[in-house]
């Protein structure tokens, strides 16, 4: 008798599916000038420790997960594993510099966009549960204890007030705030604190235990229009002379209260050993009894949960060499669990109007990453395109993160 878990299956492919900006860290700064501006941008990354792209791509392109699939992402797992997903979209407005709030060189602006933001941690165990059943492992407890999944996906409105103060040292300094309102659209979170699987060598019984909590957004809401709210508070500094910079950000400080309508508290062990039908002809009797057997288990607590978002603190180092050679270094952290610091350097060539330059990149979720990025301005507008890893998107079986980028930019 071969048994799927419904339930752990929806943990892993949820957290994938959800996700669709990303690391800020892999866009260059944008800063105030004498020209207004206006900035198209989004990225998309998928980071894993441990899972492959051809086995991550299916859930969000659609597509049939082979055995052999299988089998070479098995071969990549640990006893722990992470998956990070962001992506995200925006349209922003910055004014050039002027007499505003005070000062000589002050400057606004506004920006709308859409985040989604998704970090998760699970055991071997699940990924053999999910992908290869509980038959192969029949005599053995499955463990997953510590498995963590959180996606919130929200719409943001945000506003930059700041200013650029001369002759400090040698260069000019660049501030900024920019406060935001956010109107969240989804909302997940399963934190598995204990929780073991043991189906019986001869397969007549499973048991099972789990302590630990379930909560989410309205689940009959499906489009992308907001059902929560919140708020957020992002600063930025850079200092700038005339052939280096040097940045520090905080992005992503902020809550929002989701209103849940499913808020499971799990603390429970059972034994299934199926169900007796006594009459064919009567076999709703037995649905009401698998149905009562669900909701002495499961107890649903509805309630509004304030939920912080996974802020980041980025650190920007930039040093033009020649006046064709710019090298570029980020390095990032997010407050989420597990989570290494992000560290990327990047060096391009500048060549008239065309830039090309190459980049190597560790952390996060993800491991070595090496990437590629063109950019080309037209007078009008400058494009940006890129990637952190670009063996990604040629390396689909032997690699585990996958990113792009972009941003088209305005002047006028």
């Amino acid at each position: 008798m071969k048994q799927r878990t419904v339930l752990f299956t929806f943990f892993l492919t949820s957290c994938i599916f959800l996700c669709s900006t990303s690391m800020r860290a892999q866009l260059t700064p944008v800063i105030a000038s004498d020209k207004n501006q206006v900035f198209w941008q989004g990225n998309a990354s998928l980071l894993s420790t441990a899972l492959p792209i051809e086995i991550s791509s299916k859930f969000i392109y659609g597509g049939f997960i082979t055995d052999e699939m299988k089998t070479n992402g098995l071969a990549k797992h640990k006893a722990n594993n992470f998956v990070g997903i962001e992506g995200a979209a925006s349209i922003q407005y910055l004014s050039k510099t002027g007499k505003f709030f005070g000062f000589n060189n002050g400057f606004w602006g506004a920006a709308i966009g859409t985040k989604a933001l998704s970090f998760n941690n699970y055991s071997n165990d699940l990924f053999n549960l999910v992908f290869f059943g509980n038959e192969p492992t029949a005599g053995t407890e499955l463990n997953f204890d510590n498995n963590n999944f959180q996606t919130q996906w929200y719409h943001e409105l945000n506003f930059t007030a700041g200013a650029i103060f001369d002759n400090i040292g040698s260069g000019k300094l660049h501030v900024s705030l920019n406060p935001g309102l956010l109107a969240g659209v989804k909302y997940q979170r399963i934190n598995l604190e204990q929780a073991s699987l043991l189906t019986a060598a001869s397969g007549e019984s499973i048991a099972a235990s789990m302590k630990g909590n379930y909560a989410e957004s309205d689940t009959s809401h499906t489009g992308p229009s907001p059902q929560s709210i919140g708020g957020k508070l992002d600063l930025n500094l850079l200092y700038e002379t005339e052939k280096i910079k040097i940045g520090f950000s905080v992005t992503d400080f902020g809550w929002i209260g989701w209103n849940t309508t499913v808020n499971y508290d799990l603390d429970s062990s059972f034994t299934f050993n199926g169900f007796a039908v006594d009459d064919v002809f009567n076999i709703q009797d037995t649905l009401l009894n698998a149905a009562s057997l669900q909701d002495s288990l499961l107890s649903n607590n509805p309630q509004q949960l304030t939920k912080r978002l996974p802020a980041a603190f980025q650190l920007y180092y930039e040093q033009i060499f020649a006046d064709q050679i710019i090298w570029k270094n980020w390095v990032q952290y997010r407050t989420v669990p597990n989570y290494l610091p992000f560290v990327m350097t990047q060096i391009n060539y500048q060549l008239a109007d065309f830039t090309g330059g190459i980049s190597a990149a560790y952390g996060g979720y993800g491991g070595f990453q090496t990437g590629i990025v063109l950019a080309y301005d037209f007078e009008v507008l400058k494009v940006e395109l890129g990637t952190t890893n670009v063996l990604g998107f040629l390396g689909a079986k032997s690699q585990t993160s996958q990113n792009a980028f972009g941003r088209i930019a305005h002047q006028f």
